[in-house]
């Protein structure tokens, strides 16, 4: 009981299981509308992405088959209806996904035109991309191709690059960074002519071009005598995921002009970009075994964007006695990967290799330099000449009495320690020891009989092996030098001939 007052019962114990149950629910549909909705969404924009790519990649066919000679523009096939330079198929990666574009060319009648009926062309242009190898999106287009007018009544338009463009050269002119400016000078010729549509074009690639305006695309329509017209091409540009748009190598570039007739001309243009360095050369290697004074250097080419690297820079050091590395940065001509290094007998080397542009942007040096890797690290061999004295005896055995003096190359960096050997043999037989093993100045004085008359052949070959320790804890190591004998023979590189019997 309680004055002044009623009694009541107060429920707290919570939410009962039924309403969570119910709760739970709700919120599990609640989330599965939101997912779903994402899901939906990324769907759109993937599919969004990838039908931009197809429709670019086919935009950019289209107009690089419209800035070919008319002949020109038809499929390379048996059997196709109208023959020309065109690929049945054509295949490109775009950002992870594979673009395939297979175009057919067929002949228009056009009514209004007398007698024939191969009066223009069309072009239709199916396009597949492909992710992982399933097709995830395909598209159809077609464009009309008519062929420039003949000259007199119907004459075309006339199209030239304007002064401000890059000039014409051999090899083609170097261009670079984001506003390249290509100006286009075009005049309507025909009696009652004006000029409707005016575009440029860069091949390979198609359409990347910023207009005279920031942000417009070099394709203007028109309705004018004669004009002058700018773009600024941005050799820059990246696409949605952040790659380049145009990569270093040569391009063509093409300008063309309709008229109210419909009849176009074009001209085109060489250029060459160069915005990065080349990749990396990789595989170097120095054949030093080959020669004393003149080692061939070999390595794997690389690509500067999508053409081959300009030509490369070598760093070569050679080591002096002392110790101390003397080092120079040497180019080669062109793109071969190999270089023939001239060097000193008997002497060490060391040598890098790095792609170089056009214009000079190198890349970095192989073996690399940024990862602690050491350079290629060579010795040339020694080198051996000398002079023999031949002299004919009637004596017992009868022959001739050969004595040789030989010199040897001494090395021209630190060394431990060094002793030679000479080697003898005729030109049938084994490298064979005729000398002492402790020889430590590459000295000789070699004598041998050579039985029989006097129009006998001298006929041996000699070789010396260098031996020689770095330091006290070091192995030693051999090289040997390079032959020399009466005659050449096949596979002995630096072989010195023997004169007539006299003096070398």
């Amino acid at each position: 009981m309680q004055r002044g007052g009623t009694s009541h019962s107060v429920r707290d114990e919570g939410m009962t299981i039924i309403e969570v149950v119910v709760g739970i629910t709700i919120f599990f549909f609640v989330l599965t509308a939101i997912f779903g909705l994402l899901g939906a969404t990324t769907s759109m924009a993937v599919f969004s992405n990838e039908r931009a790519l197809l429709v670019n990649a086919m935009n950019s066919y289209i107009e690089e088959a419209r800035a070919m000679p008319y002949l020109a523009v038809g499929v390379d096939a048996t059997g196709a209806e109208v023959f020309g330079d065109l690929p049945e198929e054509t295949s490109q990666s775009i950002g992870g996904y594979t673009v395939i574009i297979r175009p057919t060319v067929e002949w228009v009648d056009d009514p209004f035109i007398e007698p024939g009926t191969e009066d223009y062309k069309q072009l239709t242009v199916d396009g597949i991309i492909m992710r992982g190898g399933e097709v995830v999106y395909t598209l159809s287009m077609s464009t009309f191709i008519r062929q420039e007018a003949p000259a007199g009544d119907f004459t075309p338009p006339s199209i030239e690059f304007g002064p401000n463009s890059p000039p014409e050269a051999s090899p083609p002119t170097v261009v670079r960074g984001e506003s390249v400016l290509i100006e286009a000078i075009a005049q309507a010729t025909m009696p009652g002519a004006r000029l409707v549509s005016m575009s440029f074009v860069i091949s390979p690639g198609g359409t990347f071009l910023q207009g005279s305006a920031p942000g417009s695309v070099a394709l203007w329509e028109l309705d004018t005598q004669s004009l002058t017209k700018q773009f600024y091409w941005n050799t820059l540009a990246v696409d949605e995921f952040n790659e380049r748009i145009v990569q270093d190598g040569e391009y063509t570039i093409t300008i063309e002009v309709v008229d109210s007739n419909q009849k176009r001309v074009h001209r085109t243009r060489r250029v060459l970009i160069d915005n990065d360095p080349p990749d990396i050369p990789t595989d170097l290697v120095a054949h030093a075994l080959l020669s004393g004074t003149q080692v061939p250097l070999t390595w794997t080419r690389s690509m500067d964007g999508w053409t081959e690297t300009d030509h490369y820079a070598l760093l070569v050091a050679r080591q002096s006695e002392v110790g101390t590395w003397t080092s120079e940065v040497l180019l080669t001509e062109g793109p071969a990967g190999s270089y023939t290094l001239s060097t000193i007998p008997f002497s060490r080397y060391n040598v890098r290799v790095a792609g170089e542009s056009p214009e000079g942007l190198r890349s970095g040096w192989a073996p690399l330099i940024e990862e602690g890797e050491d350079p290629v690290i060579f010795e040339t061999r020694p080198l051996i000449n000398g002079t023999y004295r031949a002299v004919y005896s009637n004596n017992n055995p009868r022959g001739w009495q050969v004595s040789v003096n030989l010199s040897t190359s001494q090395p021209t960096f630190p060394v431990e320690s060094v002793r030679y050997e000479l080697y003898e043999r005729t030109p049938s037989g084994e490298w064979t020891l005729v000398s002492s093993d402790l020889n430590t100045t590459g000295m000789f004085t070699h004598n041998y009989l050579v039985e029989g008359n006097k129009n006998q052949a001298i006929d041996r070959y000699y070789m010396v092996r260098a031996y020689w320790t770095r330091n006290a804890a070091s192995p030693e190591l051999m090289t040997e030098s390079n032959t020399l004998g009466p005659t050449s023979t096949a596979g002995e590189p630096n072989v010195i001939t023997f004169p007539t019997p006299g003096a070398w």
